[in-house]
């Protein structure tokens, strides 16, 4: 009897994405915790912004690093989220707000939506 085994090539880029995942997810928190920098600002809500865009970012590397285990990958990155907030409440630097945790969360599910897109859009054309 043989045993099947998934070709060496089948995801040749995954160590790479998660190795990308892990060292984002330490330069997001590193980044949070710093002083804000001095940077003018251009739109109402600028920080939310960006909150948003860093956890899409995060989304769509984590989901396309680990996508046998996209549920646990939303509920650690709303977790971690909320971790960041937590220690910029103890940081005498940065100031916590719930908005910017809600801003997390909308991005994380735009990356969900963006991930779950392209795979559609991938399997269509296979």
């Amino acid at each position: 009897m043989r045993l099947k085994s998934a070709p060496m090539n089948t995801r040749p880029n995954s160590q790479i994405l998660r190795t990308v995942s892990v060292i984002a997810l330490v330069a997001v928190f590193v980044l949070a915790l710093l002083p804000p920098p001095p940077v003018p600002e251009v739109m109402n809500s600028q920080d939310k912004a960006g909150h948003f865009m860093a956890f899409v970012g995060l989304g769509l590397l984590g989901l396309t690093a680990w996508p046998r285990h996209a549920k646990t990958l939303v509920v650690a990155l709303l977790a971690y989220g909320a971790l960041i907030e937590v220690a910029q409440m103890l940081s005498a630097l940065r100031q916590a707000e719930l908005l910017d945790w809600l801003a997390d969360a909308a991005g994380v599910a735009t990356a969900i939506v963006l991930w779950t897109l392209g795979r559609r859009a991938t399997a269509a054309s296979q």
